[in-house]
């Protein structure tokens, strides 16, 4: 029980060091934690636990505001928009990457189409589920005679 509570503790204090603003100090961290979770503690006491000790160190170093791709320094405020910007600009490659995929791929099966004789007419009705028409058709390779292309 009494371990529990000591996580407990652990995770409220990484909180309060999560949403922190301006300054931060260990002094500072400790009268917060006093005023927050009625508990009193030395600097040694919070950096004894590894958790708030990386906590603390990675707070400081976004508030102290980081530097961007281009090398400009960014305030603490922004520093939450570059994150986001960069990871939409990730996203955003990746589905570019993705979609050129697609396109790819749906050239083929246009051609492959096109090959075998599919018009665009045909390609484009709905009828039955697919993978029973999957099993139907059969396209023949070179040195099988037709009469193998479709099984019903």
């Amino acid at each position: 029980m009494i371990k529990k509570k000591k996580e407990e503790n652990v995770q409220e204090v990484i909180a309060i060091i999560d949403g922190w603003s301006g300054k931060l100090t260990w002094e500072a961290l400790i009268k917060r934690v006093l005023v927050k979770l009625n508990r009193s503690y030395t600097r040694q006491g919070l950096a004894k636990h590894e958790e708030i000790q990386f906590a603390f160190e990675e707070r400081k170093k976004v508030l102290r505001g980081s530097t961007t791709r281009n090398g400009k320094r960014v305030s603490a405020e922004d520093q939450v928009y570059v994150h986001k910007i960069e990871r939409l600009e990730a996203e955003v490659e990746r589905l570019k990457a993705e979609n050129n995929n697609l396109k790819a791929r749906f050239v083929q099966w246009a051609n492959n189409a096109f090959n075998n004789s599919k018009r665009e007419v045909m390609l484009d009705q709905h009828g039955e589920d697919p993978a029973i028409l999957e099993r139907r058709l059969i396209i023949p390779r070179k040195g099988q005679s037709p009469a193998k292309k479709a099984i019903k």
